[in-house]
């Protein structure tokens, strides 16, 4: 246990003077929680965890020489179990053996022990990867049956998508992550199944439930919705890999549309354009003759119209050109059409 701040005060001083006849050996899993005064006065070795396989042969050795029986799987399941602790192997081992001193099986392990946390995250993210909503309910509904909290299997999950996404955007040969080769094929399989933001989404929505249900009384409800929510995470990849794969181009960004299209192209799929609307005009001659009102517009307004940046943007946007610019609620009657004023042209191209 790690001690007080009172007593770690009381060893300041021993340790400042230590006895020529004594050495300290101080080891803790908390290092963070040790004052800085203390630190400085000691030598500091981090010892990493043990790799399940070490563990596993550790205990062969063990039940090889105590003459008991184990199957294979129960000393993987141990292991693994152990989370690179040999101390917790053995004390998980020692309960086995009070149930089944003879002979461990792997039906006595399912039995007394729980899966490891990895496994069930891994089934949860399975079905959320088929977009199986149902199946990772049940999944999830395993999980919570094994004991574990809603924000405790929330770190867990946490942890298993963090390894997802550092194997697919570093590669399976990272140092960010440390993993056991049995597991290494199989979760390398696993982290295909999504991209890179869609793995920033998913941990970024399960730290957001695990901060939720710390504090809520509805954390199962909680943790359901935000499974549901998961198995609907392929919906919300961001829109340049989606346009991307769409374009049958999965590696390479699309490149930006341009700014115009050429006056003489266009677009078979469009609906027709409404013809631009005339207007009668006497001649000197006494005869009508048809003049689109865009002629009729002074070029000043015209000018100041097509300056607008919003005009602008929306003609980037949808490649084209204005094609009409009229006076709202024009005069059907009126003899001869009259120049409308450049604010009811404005008003009338953005309504």
């Amino acid at each position: 246990h790690m001690l007080s701040t009172g007593a770690f005060n009381a060893l300041l001083k021993t340790l400042e003077e230590p006895p020529s006849h004594v050495k300290f050996v101080l080891a803790t899993t908390e290092a963070h929680k040790i004052p800085a005064t203390i630190v400085s006065r000691c030598q500091r070795f981090d010892f990493r965890a043990i790799d399940a396989i070490t563990i596993a042969a550790q205990l062969t050795k063990i039940m090889l020489s105590e003459g008991i029986e184990a199957e294979e799987a129960v000393l993987k399941r141990v292991s693994r179990l152990a989370n690179g602790s040999m101390r917790d192997a053995l004390s998980l081992l020692d309960k086995l053996l009070s149930y089944e001193p003879q002979r461990l099986t792997l039906a006595t392990v399912q039995e007394i022990l729980p899966p490891p946390h990895d496994e069930l995250a891994q089934a949860v993210i399975d079905r959320v990867a088929e977009r199986d909503s149902a199946g990772a309910l049940l999944a999830l509904d395993h999980a919570l049956q094994t004991g574990r909290t809603v924000e405790r299997f929330c770190d867990h999950l946490i942890e298993h998508v963090r390894t997802l996404m550092v194997l697919r955007i570093c590669g399976p040969e990272t140092d960010l992550v440390d993993i056991a080769e049995s597991a290494k094929n199989a979760l390398l399989a696993q982290a295909q199944k999504f991209d890179a933001a869609t793995y920033v989404y998913m941990i970024a929505l399960l730290e957001e439930l695990r901060r939720s249900a710390k504090y809520s009384s509805s954390h199962r409800a909680l943790a359901d919705a935000a499974i549901v929510r998961l198995s609907m995470s392929q919906q919300f990849s961001d829109i340049q890999t989606m346009l991307s794969t769409l374009e049958g181009r999965p590696d390479k960004p699309l490149s930006p549309p341009p700014s115009a299209r050429p006056a003489n192209v266009k677009n078979e799929t469009a609906p027709a354009r409404t013809p631009l609307p005339t207007a009668p005009k006497t001649t000197s001659g006494g005869s009508e003759k048809k003049v689109p009102l865009q002629e009729k517009l002074s070029s000043t307004v015209r000018e100041r119209v097509l300056r607008d940046p919003l005009v602008q943007k929306v003609r980037q946007s949808v490649e084209g050109t204005v094609v009409e610019i009229r006076s709202p609620n024009p005069s059907p009657k009126a003899p001869e059409l009259e120049t409308p004023s450049p604010e009811a042209t404005e008003e009338s191209l953005f309504n």
